[in-house]
């Protein structure tokens, strides 16, 4: 099957389309769910924080499940168990309950993303590999901007506990199809010679020495400087990806006063911002490559041009409308999710492959400290004092988070990390 590669990386966004619906649930039935349990924004705080605490620790557990038993069982299961724990949000009787259930939904979906960077480390040359990042990675906006008009729907037609019972369902059509169509990148029988000889030879372009021997994953990874360029970064962008999945539906319905019919259209605005950022940021390293400059450097230039793009956010403290907040909101999710399509490749360009996944994990923990003190931080702020201070903050994270990418990251030592710069066209048709 010709282009091999890009079919694979439509299934990873599948598969995190399903994540984020069952993620976002919670967020868009927060209004009716706050009311039926008798919850504020702090104790809300606390069940989100419950869930991104598990996450965070759990992502380098679940990278080392995908390095160990390899993506395609390690997929299965956690998307299995993501699934299963969706569904049981419906018997929640109390915050404490329903922070336990997104416990259990943190631990199984804090395998999608560290699986995803690994297949596409895998699959993709490192010329491909922010464009086939940024197209699993849309998969979370196509989910947000399906999460709200389906979950709006259900809610007007059923209740919140059904919300999470029918998203929950989704899961098990994306293992039958994983379960079919995905094999290993070196067994998969779909496979052209041609284009195994263009994945084989491109990642070349940007080679990882393998650790000395004895050394264990964890600590080779965490000894690595650039390990820490990514995870500081990741420290400082998480809490804007955070703070719009889970306070932008209050915000706009609380805040703002708007019905769940205006939510569904309003909602969705934002998200089909990032999803377009995402294309974007997978796009533009490579016409950075193309221009001359190294690998690296082309990634530097992607995140700093998403940092500045970011600072519009700031301008929501202005907004007094839905349609204005909509519009800044919208221009901060477009450049995070510009930056993201760096963030998430960079582990698989500067680990050993059989380390991509506890890489990204790793960072993601880091990144996920990051997000959950943002957001506890938030549930008292929002409360106490309002949403402006929140607003201002998110519009300076990423830059002092792109600084220090800047400043850390370094191309690995085994390879040269430029790559030349002929035309990117005939590899990406292959």
């Amino acid at each position: 099957m010709p282009g091999l590669r890009w079919w694979i990386a439509g299934l990873l966004m599948l598969a995190t389309v399903v994540n984020y619906i069952d993620r976002q649930c919670l967020g868009v039935a927060s209004t009716e769910i706050k009311a039926d349990l008798g919850m504020t924004n702090e104790t809300y705080s606390y069940v989100v924080s419950a869930f991104l605490i598990t996450y965070g620790l759990m992502q380098p557990f679940m990278g080392r499940v995908m390095d160990w038993l390899g993506t395609r069982t390690g997929f299965m299961l956690a998307v299995a168990w993501w699934s299963i724990a969706n569904m049981l949000h419906g018997l929640a009787g109390s915050w404490l309950s329903l922070a336990f259930f997104r416990i259990l939904l943190g631990m199984g979906e804090a395998g999608n993303f560290p699986g995803s960077v690994k297949t596409i480390g895998e699959w993709f040359p490192p010329r491909q590999r922010t464009i086939g990042t940024g197209i699993f990675n849309s998969g979370a906006s196509i989910g947000m901007v399906i999460s709200a008009p389906l979950i709006a729907l259900i809610l007007m037609t059923l209740n919140w506990r059904m919300a999470f019972v029918i998203t929950g369902g989704m899961g098990v059509v994306w293992i039958a199809l994983w379960a079919i169509f995905y094999r290993p990148f070196d067994k998969h029988p779909w496979l052209t010679a041609r284009e195994r000889n263009l994945v084989l030879e491109g990642q070349k372009e940007l080679a990882v020495a393998d650790p000395p021997p004895g050394r264990g994953t964890w600590l080779f990874i965490l000894s690595q400087r650039n390990f820490w360029g990514i995870a500081l970064t990741r420290f400082l962008a998480e809490p804007a990806w955070q703070f719009m999945m889970f306070f932008l539906p209050l915000f706009l319905r609380e805040k703002l006063g708007l019905t769940l019919g205006e939510f569904a259209f309003y909602g969705i605005l934002p998200y089909i911002a990032a999803d377009l950022g995402c294309l974007f940021g997978g796009f533009l390293p490579p016409l950075f490559v193309k221009a001359g400059l190294s690998v690296m450097s082309a990634r530097k230039a992607s995140a700093a041009v998403a940092a500045v793009m970011m600072m519009g956010v700031g301008l929501t403290v202005f907004a007094s409308t839905a349609t204005e907040v909509v519009i800044f909101v919208s221009i901060g999710l477009f450049a995070h999710q510009t930056l993201a399509s760096t963030l998430l490749t960079l582990p698989a360009d500067l680990f050993p492959k059989r380390m991509a996944g506890t890489a990204y994990g790793l960072a993601g923990t880091v990144g996920y400290v990051g997000g959950t003190a943002f957001i506890l931080i938030a549930g008292y702020v929002t409360e106490h004092i309002g949403y402006n201070p929140m607003w201002a903050g998110l519009a300076f994270l990423d830059m002092v988070g792109v600084t220090l990418l800047w400043a850390i990251i370094r191309a690995p030592k085994a390879g040269t990390g430029t790559l030349a710069p002929p035309p990117l066209e005939p590899s990406v048709a292959a």
